[in-house]
């Protein structure tokens, strides 16, 4: 969602059959504004007007930028946390006077605004290793997992380390805007 977000409104028009094959797990990315006042009328917008099930969030501006997601009934908030890409190490890995690296203290926060019915996190495939530690902070919410494959995760390590006597995990495939619903058979 966020090709489609960021290209502006002529590429909306395509959006509606996207939405609509993918409308059991489709997602949009939200967390760049700065304009704390937008973040009621942004979760407006994609859970009443578009009727999103999900939007991912990046927690870094704190409670109040999230809280607005969260006040939707039967749907979730994704909150990014420890992720896949090469520059993650360049915060979440940083380690903080407490002890704790800073992905995990974003776990132990946040982990406070929501619960486990609306709100999950994101936990790349790649940081498989970190998902047993991950799971004791967050024992009862769903993680969203990308980068099995390409990216270089390990599906049995993200069985292994993610998967509790409570709850599971999801992965999925990554759709952009200028691709449409056949790259995905």
């Amino acid at each position: 969602m966020g090709d489609f977000y960021g290209t502006g409104i002529e590429i909306w028009a395509g959006f509606g059959p996207v939405r609509q094959l993918l409308r059991p797990v489709f997602s949009c990315f939200h967390g760049q504004k700065i304009n704390f006042s937008i973040f009621f009328s942004h979760s407006q917008t994609f859970f009443s007007t578009y009727d999103f099930d999900s939007i991912t969030v990046a927690p870094y501006m704190g409670v109040d930028s999230i809280t607005p997601f969260l006040e939707y009934p039967n749907k979730w908030t994704i909150v990014l946390a420890l992720t896949s890409n090469n520059g993650s190490h360049s915060f979440q890995n940083l380690k903080l006077e407490n002890g704790n690296f800073l992905f995990q203290e974003v776990l132990e926060t946040s982990v406070k605004w929501g619960t486990a019915e609306n709100m999950m996190y994101v936990v790349g495939a790649t940081k498989a290793k970190d998902l047993k530690e991950i799971r004791k902070i967050i024992p009862k919410h769903f993680l969203l997992i990308p980068g099995i494959g390409a990216q270089g995760g390990d599906l049995d390590e993200v069985i292994k380390n993610g998967i509790n006597n409570d709850i599971g995990a999801v992965s999925y495939t990554h759709l952009r805007a200028h691709e449409t619903p056949e790259h995905l058979v």
